[in-house]
């Protein structure tokens, strides 16, 4: 039987026995598995084997190892393999290979083409499989709801999950995004936010931030006079890296699925599901419902069974959409930061370019520059 966390705990437990002062031993322990945690990490990220990455993944434990010549067992690190697909190591490996990729310029064009033909293909055969979705994701849910001993409390749970959820979004666009823009800008902050009530209506009723982005820029462009220049480049980035709603949903469903299964979150894991989630919600396309996959990536990386994961595509629908305004709201206020930070070297951009007349008020950014 392979190592896994919960035993190395048990040896690091059992090796600070000695150590009677309990605070001294609870530092010792959580800096060994802090160490065990990041060489893990370290050790997933450097890919040998890319075949055996999409299968299994490489991680560290520590055993106890004695002989004849020492009384005391000591702890030895060792390499091992457990079942999963190491996904951050893939990511890593693809995103190493496609930026050698391109420096190597027409030489290159024929691998380019093979994935562009690759990714073709994948996406009719994702077209063809769509049609089924409806089937199979409520037959999906119906199974699940049928194999639940204990009905009434896996739903109270999934309340509390929802209501976990709307709480953290809610907390994230009243407080924490209105704090940042005080900060930075030393202005009315709710005022901002109750003229971008048209992105947010979008941003709901489409689930996605890419259709919400016309919307977004119309509204940030006109109604708030942001710079087109600094809109057009922070909202379309956004839309793809600005997903602080998406990354936050899937570190709450992960831990709630995990403790569906009776998996131990320990801190190694939770330090896995914060890194996986930030990295997977900026990889994730702009459409509704996408995060289910990753979030499926995700409880494979920390090795919890993901079939519960059927519970999620019942409420998804009106989650999804409260996400999408979040990461719509946060990619405003990011605009609003960074023009902000930007408009004194816009006036002077404009001012020795001739792009248009210098108005008074570019006259004094730059005089107070």
């Amino acid at each position: 039987m392979k190592p896994t966390t919960e035993k190395t705990e048990n040896i690091l437990e059992e090796h600070t026995k000695p150590i009677r002062n309990s605070k001294l031993k609870n530092v010792i322990n959580k800096n060994l598995l802090l160490i065990l945690t990041l060489a893990g990490v370290a050790v997933g990220i450097v890919v040998d084997n890319l075949f055996q990455t999409t299968f299994q993944q490489t991680m560290t434990t520590f055993v106890s190892h004695s002989d004849a010549t020492n009384e005391n067992p000591i702890l030895v690190r060792q390499l091992t393999e457990r079942p999963g697909v190491n996904t951050m190591g893939i990511v890593v490996f693809c995103l190493t290979f496609g930026t050698l990729l391109s420096t190597i310029g027409e030489r290159g064009q024929v691998v380019k083409d093979f994935f562009s033909a690759i990714f073709e293909v994948t996406s009719k055969l994702i077209t063809t499989i769509v049609w089924l979705t409806g089937v199979a994701v409520a037959s999906f849910i119906a199974g699940k709801l049928l194999s639940i001993e204990n009905l009434f409390e896996v739903f109270s749970q999934l309340a509390l999950f929802i209501f976990c959820v709307g709480i953290g979004l809610t907390f994230h666009q009243l407080m924490m995004l209105p704090l940042i823009y005080f900060i930075f800008l030393r202005k009315q902050p709710y005022k901002f936010l109750g003229n971008l009530m048209g992105p947010w209506i979008t941003a709901f009723a489409t689930s996605s931030s890419a259709v919400t982005l016309p919307t977004t820029l119309s509204c940030m462009n006109i109604k708030m006079q942001c710079d087109s220049r600094v809109s057009k480049f922070v909202l379309t980035l956004g839309v793809n890296l600005n997903t602080n709603g998406t990354a936050m949903f899937l570190a709450i469903s992960s831990i709630f699925i995990s403790r569906l299964d009776g998996a131990s979150l320990t801190y190694s894991t939770l330090f896995t599901i914060l890194l996986m989630a930030t990295i997977s919600s900026m990889s994730i396309p702009s459409a509704p419902s996408s995060s289910l996959v990753m979030l499926l990536v995700i409880l494979t990386t920390i090795d919890v069974d993901p079939r519960d994961i059927s519970l999620l595509f019942a409420v998804d629908w009106i989650l999804d959409r409260c996400r999408t305004t979040s990461n719509v709201i946060g990619d405003c206020f990011a605009a609003a930061v960074v023009e902000s930070f930007c408009k004194i070297d816009l006036a002077k951009m404009e001012a020795t370019s001739g792009i248009q007349q210098k108005s008074v008020e570019n006259e004094m950014l730059i005089q107070s520059a």
